[in-house]
């Protein structure tokens, strides 16, 4: 069985291609809106919370999770022993949006560095200022 080749005009080829061309921006701009970083916000900043140091803080909402990650660091010269941190976000008015718990082990070392993470499946916006709390 032989196939039929389809003959089109120029005029429907650049239709075709134009068509083609636009549902794959529309495809590229929808992963795009669906995930933002932010690390140039000032409630980024480093911060020092009970010889706890905080910092290279990075927010990402990706598929409808929020994550925040940021280092942190034991200043002091022997062991740091804790439980949990508490990552309180609180608006332009000082009003609590939202707290996460996050856990980066029972201690921290002198001078040792851990990634603290904390997640939470809704965007949060608005962020005026980021606080730590540390539970030992």
């Amino acid at each position: 069985m032989k196939l039929k080749r389809i003959k089109m005009s120029k005029n429907k080829k650049i239709i075709l291609a134009t068509i083609g061309g636009l549902a794959l921006l529309l495809g590229i701009l929808g992963i795009i809106k669906s995930t933002f970083a932010i690390d140039d916000s000032e409630y980024l900043n480093v911060q020092i919370v009970d010889d706890l140091e905080f910092t290279n803080a990075f927010e990402n909402y990706t598929d409808n999770i929020y994550t925040f990650d940021v280092e942190v660091t034991n200043t002091k010269e022997e062991e740091y022993k804790l439980k949990t941190i508490d990552v309180v976000f609180k608006d332009k008015n000082n009003n609590e949006i939202e707290t996460l718990i996050g856990y980066i082990g029972d201690s921290l070392g002198s001078k040792e560095k851990k990634i603290l993470s904390v997640s939470v499946d809704k965007e949060i916006k608005d962020i005026g200022s980021i606080s730590y709390k540390i539970n030992k």
